[in-house]
């Protein structure tokens, strides 16, 4: 059961279908979640405790957004590293907008390009047939 939570969250490799996308998308969004919860529960108990629980749900997040991303552009048929390329600009040009360190226009721009990334992501059908990643995930 682990190495299948291993392979289907956390994998770079192969391609992976929209609605595998979708509803893994939802899966690892409610768990961090629930671990963003829990660690505000153990607040008062102490940064030790809310520390760890915070790090392990952004990390945790991070990771599998990382590996969702680069396994639709593979169904697309594109290079993984473009796919988390884009996500990174557009988190430096939102952060960079929002922190003052760039003009305002740098988050507009952030937040047209992540919702013309999520668009491409979650609604454009994957390459039919084998692609250079790997068999048609829908047969």
């Amino acid at each position: 059961m682990i190495r299948r939570i291993a392979q289907d969250y956390f994998s770079f490799s192969g391609r992976l279908p929209r609605g595998a996308y979708w509803l893994r998308s939802v899966v690892s969004g409610l768990i961090g979640a629930v671990l963003a919860g829990l660690a505000a529960l153990v607040q008062p108990v102490g940064l030790a405790i809310v520390l760890p629980l915070a790090t392990l749900a952004f990390v945790g997040s991070l990771v599998i957004a990382a590996s969702l991303v680069v396994r639709r552009f593979h169904d697309l048929g594109r290079r993984g590293w473009a796919g988390l390329a884009v996500v990174m600009l557009a988190g430096v040009a939102s952060y960079a907008g929002q922190y003052g360190l760039a003009p305002w226009a740098a988050s507009v721009f952030a937040a047209v390009v992540s919702l013309a990334l999520f668009v491409y992501l979650g609604f454009v059908r994957g390459t039919k047939g084998d692609n250079a990643y790997g068999p048609d995930p829908l047969g």
